[in-house]
């Protein structure tokens, strides 16, 4: 039900909604509407599943509209708690790689003005909040502009990467930072036992493979010294929640590359519209990381789905150096922190106050030892514990 609407003489109209509205598209959709895979009614469930149930998160679903009252755009938003903060965000708390409207065939071409009062009227139709902090925010989606792309100057400190598989696999191939390095760790792969990919496209179908994956990418966390699922358990009710709900949609695509019996490396990846978002990836240790079985994985998807009509892979937000040097395509993203009360102004003041702080030498010295300590710490309250 629409819990508020805003009108102006602007050529559209914005109304927000507390609930799903029951037209917002699934990923199965194959119409006319145009989004990228986090803004589909399963991305959104998985999150109420999740983040929705954790008392901290108020999700805002705005409409904005002609004046013919034809549907422009979708964009999903949360109001987020933090202390005695309350912070805009979309709806993703981090798992999406883009955010981004929901695009109807009539969507307007925006200027820097019409972008600037479409903001306005978004901030004056939700419910109160201190600071807008919006990440990720895509260009848009294929021939459709994102308005609140317009909204800032800020680039994200990373962007997106991927490969354009239109390309001949000789181009797409080459593509590929040490090649030849990386087929002869190919061969030494295939002397252990025989390489192969099996992908599945159901929750059950990949309930082994996630399960491995999740502690695959939990030695990595622990490994870089970075927040792990411990730390946010609500993550990995996401990510089981999203198993299920695109799995049911089709919209899942969780590919292993397994050599002999052992499941060398994973990514957890969705599928839409010729695209494949690659997002989640994990590989053993010991002789399958001397040989990149990542990497491997990676290759091997690419031939696959170059030879199954795919369009483009996807490898999503993060500049990692494989990702940078192996991929032919970078997205821009730009993000936006935008304070609306005193504690807003607060907040962001001391925010920069610690960006400068963490640019210097001696905390990037130290900051690893932080997370050190807490698996430490972790580690001596199990074992007291049991």
């Amino acid at each position: 039900m629409a819990i508020a609407e805003q009108t102006r003489e602007t050529g559209f109209q914005v109304k927000s909604h507390s609930s799903l509205p029951g037209n917002w598209p699934s990923g199965k959709d194959e119409t006319d509407v145009h989004c990228h895979i986090f803004q589909t009614r399963e991305f959104v469930q998985s999150w109420e599943e999740s983040y929705g149930k954790t008392g901290k998160h108020k999700a805002m679903f705005v409409e904005v509209l002609g004046e013919d009252g034809s549907l422009w755009l979708q964009i999903p938003f949360c109001i987020e708690t933090r202390g005695r903060l309350r912070v805009l965000t979309f709806l993703d708390q981090g798992h999406a790689d883009y955010n981004c409207p929901i695009f109807y065939p009539t969507a307007p071409v925006w200027t820097n003005d019409s972008a600037a009062e479409l903001w306005l009227q978004i901030m004056e139709i939700l419910p109160g909040f201190d600071i807008a902090h919006l990440e990720k925010i895509a260009p848009g989606y294929k021939e459709f502009e994102n308005p609140l792309f317009l909204i800032s100057d800020v680039n994200s400190a990373e962007f997106c990467h991927g490969n354009d598989l239109k390309k001949s696999w000789q181009e797409i191939e080459a593509t590929q930072f040490n090649l030849k390095t990386l087929k002869r760790y190919g061969r030494r792969l295939q002397e252990l036992g025989e390489t192969r990919l099996e992908i599945a496209r159901t929750q059950p179908e990949g309930q082994e493979m996630l399960e491995r994956l999740i502690i695959q990418k939990q030695r990595r966390f622990e490994e870089t010294l970075v927040p792990t699922f411990k730390e946010n358990p609500t993550a990995l009710v996401f990510l089981d929640q999203a198993t299920r709900n695109f799995g049911n949609s089709g919209n899942l695509f969780l590919v292993s590359l397994f050599v002999g019996d052992t499941q060398a490396a994973s990514t957890w990846s969705l599928s839409h519209r010729g695209c494949l978002y690659s997002l989640i990836m994990g590989f053993e240790d010991g002789v399958y990381r001397k040989y990149s079985s990542g990497r491997i994985l990676n290759l091997k998807l690419l031939q696959w789905l170059k030879d199954n009509g795919y369009e483009y892979l996807d490898h999503g937000f993060g500049d990692e150096d494989y990702k940078v040097k192996s991929c032919d395509t970078t997205i821009q993203l730009k993000e936006a922190l935008i304070p609306i009360t005193n504690s807003g102004k607060l907040f962001l003041f001391k925010k920069n106050v610690m960006a400068r702080l963490r640019s210097t030498g001696i905390w990037q010295k130290f900051r690893p030892y932080k997370w050190k300590v807490i698996n430490k710490l972790r580690e001596i309250s199990s074992k007291r514990a049991n």
